[in-house]
């Protein structure tokens, strides 16, 4: 289980966001992780843990995100039980 603080919320247009967590390990405070994620209108999420990806996202690119979700839940989910690599 995680600690989830939200770091910032960057408004791309009204209903496009790019919201940045800050994810602790309960268990062991040391393993920290900053997420972002792709809120597109609340219907569909992308979850990346690289900033550049997100912005190759942003750029028609190709890019690599840990997760997709058309929920609030599965993303809430996902950042409570991601896995640090220890």
């Amino acid at each position: 289980m995680n600690e989830i603080d939200q770091i910032a919320v960057d408004y791309i247009r009204p209903s496009r966001t790019i919201e940045s967590y800050l994810l602790t390990d309960i268990k062991n405070p040391d393993n920290q992780k900053v997420v972002y994620v792709y809120n597109y209108e609340g219907y569909h999420f992308r979850i990346f843990d690289d900033i550049l990806e997100l912005i190759k996202f942003m750029n028609n690119e190709d890019y690599i995100m840990l997760k997709d979700y058309s929920s609030n839940r599965g993303v809430d989910n996902f950042l409570l039980r991601f896995e640090f690599i220890t």
